[in-house]
């Protein structure tokens, strides 16, 4: 009798842990980030950062925000982006702009170091094509070139949730292709309908990136190497989170086991 031994899989492709960080900065409420970020320096982490739906009413964010923004920059695997609201490309052109403008003043303003990000993430971008949604877009992309304190070459990620007319892609760098529960994930098989997507846009798995909440309680210790392998190899920017209410309010107790596998 003999043993056949299969030659050991691949590891998935590289990607980064895109984070919604929606988590208010209380001292020690963001170690679990610091602790992730050291822990796993050839890992790259793409954090948003949201002090109260996008960068608030004044020039420089709160004492906390202050604080904490400029640990995160310290790092050499992380870049930062400030949230924008577009509602949908239906929000005010000038209010979106005034929103990246003081984003873009917090390095130039504030005396204190790395203050700053680096990029954009627009949340509720527009899916489904229309000629104003696409002069929205390209408008933000043209504003964005004259924003010195967000860097050489900011960062610009559309969130529109789900699969968008490939036309807006060409306004983005990565643009979140789903954002929704672990169950419609895998009900709906999504990773096929993303796929597709991707070989008929010609969207490269780099630029793009899934977000998804609510994985199994069974799972949440170790979330699922399997869902985590497979997000990897579809999108080159992952978040999973196993909280199914408030899933950006906290580090789910399944957090260091996400990380330790997108590592891997």
């Amino acid at each position: 009798m003999c043993t056949m031994f299969s030659r050991k899989s691949r590891p998935p492709p590289r990607s980064s842990v895109l984070v919604p960080l929606y988590i208010y900065p209380d001292p020690g409420v963001w170690d679990p980030l610091y602790t992730a970020i050291a822990n796993h320096p050839t890992l790259t982490f793409i954090l948003i950062i949201n002090p109260t739906s996008g960068p608030g009413t004044t020039s420089l964010p709160d004492s906390d925000y202050s604080r904490e923004t400029p640990k995160l920059n310290a790092f050499p695997n992380v870049k930062t982006v400030g949230y924008v609201s577009t509602n949908w490309g239906k929000r005010d052109f000038n209010e979106v702009l005034k929103d990246i403008s003081v984003y873009s003043g917090w390095e130039r303003i504030s005396k204190v170091k790395g203050l700053c990000v680096r990029g954009v993430f627009l949340d509720e971008t527009p899916a489904t094509f229309s000629v104003d949604g696409m002069k929205f877009l390209e408008k933000v992309k043209a504003a964005l070139k004259f924003q010195p304190g967000l860097g050489f070459d900011p960062l610009i990620i559309h969130n529109p949730g789900t699969i968008s007319d490939p036309r807006y892609l060409a306004s983005a760098n990565l643009t979140v292709v789903f954002e929704g529960s672990y169950s419609t994930y895998k009900s709906a098989k999504l990773h096929k309908s993303i796929s597709a997507f991707q070989r008929s846009s010609k969207l490269a798995r780099e630029s793009t990136a899934c977000i998804i909440h609510g994985v199994p309680t069974s799972a949440q210790k170790k979330i699922g190497s399997e869902v985590v392998s497979e997000l990897r190899g579809l999108a080159g920017s992952v978040f999973v989170t196993g909280l199914d209410a408030d899933y950006y309010a906290k580090f789910c107790e399944g957090w260091e086991g996400f990380v330790t596998e997108m590592d891997k």
